[in-house]
Order: structure tokens, then C-alpha cells, then sequence
């Protein structure tokens, strides 16, 4: 998809999904973030920020965050919300109520912006509301692009709206299962309902319980 397209919709209304407000959304966040194996992650990624929704609700659980967008209005919006919400919240992202997290929000057309160069650095990943707008190629490359980025201890979640739409090139279930075969990586956790599919992966197989020392 062309950045055109998604700077339209975005020049339109700062909030073109109602992402901030939508039941729907916050519930689906409430879930992406639940189900996070752990509770505090040293660098995330997140490609397809969009208003920047998803990036607050990582925040709290994140040392660093690396967001970005094609579409070069989303990601002046997501990085103003971003200050606005620290400047609201003062107290949120600080020492002694929650470890402060540092987000920075870049262009980014996939694949030509994966941020490659910086290796194996990111031990979470976070592909929402994307991989469907990618050209087939673009598609193919990703699950290499991740397994590239992605830490010893690192995780994957992916999530995307499972309902069709003129937009859609490719079907959500084939994503997941094209994430399935990056090499050391393991299905971890599964959600479906009628509107979305959300799922985990971890290099390490071990459980929550497990690690815990529960099970």
C-alpha cells in the first residue's frame, strides 16, 4: 500500500480506526499486552505504529521502543502522543512508580527500513494491524527479517483483524502460519475470536509457570 493512502486517511483524522477511544481496541490491547510472557522487555519494535495507541500500552512493560510507520503523518502523531501522554502522566514512565521507557518514532517502509544493521538486538516484536498491506515479496522477506532481529530470549506477537477488507492482499491465518517457520522459534500462546488473531512466540520454550520456577 501506497504511503498516500494511510496520509489521507491520517490528514482526514488524527484517529481514522478511533483507536484510542473503540472498546474493541482497547480490549485487543488489554489482550496483546496480557499475554506478553514477561514483564519487562530491554528493546521493542514495533513496525506499523500507526497513532502511536499500542505504543503507550508498551510502554510501562519496555526500557526502549523503536516505532515506526509508512505514513510519515502517522508517526508525527504518534510521537505527540506520546509526549503529551509523559507530560500528562508525569509519574508514569518514572522511577519508583514504573522504570522509564525511551520511544523513538521513525519513517518506515517495509522492507527496505527494517532496521537490520542493528542485528540481534530486539527482544520484542510486535507485528499489528500489518503484514496484510505488504506486497507478496515484502511478505516473503518479513519472517527473515524478524528471525534477524529477534534476541536469543526474544519474542514475537502478532496480531491482525481476521474480517476481509478492500485492502487485504493477503489472509491472516497464512501470516501466522508463515511465522511458524522461523527457525527456533515457538508457538507459545493462541487467541482467536470472529474479529482477530493474536499470537505468541518465543525462542525459549520454557512456560510463564515454568520460568517462574511454578511448573
Amino acid at each position: 500500500m501506497s504511503s498516500d493512502y494511510f496520509d489521507a486517511l491520517y490528514q482526514a483524522s488524527d484517529d481514522p480506526w478511533r483507536i484510542e477511544d473503540n472498546w474493541y481496541e482497547q480490549r485487543k490491547r488489554a489482550l496483546l499486552t496480557a499475554m506478553l510472557p514477561r514483564r519487562r522487555f530491554r528493546n521493542a519494535l514495533e513496525p506499523g505504529c500507526g497513532t502511536g495507541e499500542l505504543t503507550l500500552a508498551l510502554g510501562p512493560h519496555c526500557d526502549h521502543i523503536l516505532a515506526g510507520d509508512l505514513a510519515p503523518a502517522a508517526v508525527d502523531i504518534a510521537r505527540r502522543r506520546w509526549q503529551q501522554y509523559q507530560q500528562r502522566q508525569p509519574n508514569f514512565f518514572a522511577p519508583g512508580h514504573q522504570p522509564h521507557c525511551h520511544a523513538r518514532f521513525i519513517d518506515m517502509t517495509l522492507p527496505a527500513d527494517w532496521p537490520a544493521h542493528l542485528g540481534a538486538s530486539f527482544d520484542l516484536i510486535v507485528i499489528s494491524e500489518l503484514a496484510y498491506y505488504l506486497d507478496a515479496a515484502a511478505l516473503q522477506r518479513l519472517p527473515a527479517l524478524i528471525n534477524g532481529s529477534l534476541a536469543d530470549d526474544g519474542v514475537l506477537l502478532a496480531c491482525h483483524w481476521r474480517h476481509d477488507f478492500p485492502q487485504r492482499l493477503h489472509d491472516t491465518a497464512s501470516i501466522h502460519a508463515g511465522f511458524d517457520n522461523i527457525p527456533a522459534l515457538h508457538r507459545m500462546a493462541h487467541y482467536q475470536d470472529e474479529d482477530f488473531l493474536l499470537d505468541m512466540w518465543c525462542r525459549q520454550p520454557a512456560s510463564i509457570a515454568q520460568q517462574q520456577g511454578l511448573a
